[in-house]
């Protein structure tokens, strides 16, 4: 039943990209030929935006997929040199979110007294 649930959200994903696609063309041939900006489709866009992201995310969990930019993991030579990347990357958000909590934890300190 999940795995049912979760090919229809995928389904319906694809066809609210198809949906955005056909509405933002839909937009700039009436802005461009007839100077008639349609303002529904923006709000609509986003809406069914939402259901790209959130419909594609339970197909692709279901599926066993994950979702991540190899922008610079790609680009590297070898897999030695991509797991170094991804060790720093790991490492500097750490340092990030740590960062975040002692300045977090000094504002509630200051605000109580």
């Amino acid at each position: 039943m999940i795995a049912r649930a979760a090919g229809m959200a995928g389904l319906l994903a694809g066809l609210a990209t198809l949906a955005i696609v056909l509405l933002i063309s839909y937009d700039v041939g009436m802005r461009y030929f007839f100077n008639e900006p349609q303002v529904f489709v923006d709000e609509l866009a986003s809406f069914l935006e939402l259901l790209v992201v959130f419909g594609g995310a339970a197909y692709t969990f279901r599926a066993g997929g994950h979702v991540r930019v190899d922008l610079l993991t790609g680009a590297r030579e070898g897999p030695r040199s991509a797991c170094t990347l991804r060790a720093r990357t790991f490492g500097a958000e750490a340092v990030m979110i740590a960062r975040c909590a002692t300045c977090m934890c000094r504002q509630k300190s200051a605000l109580i007294g």
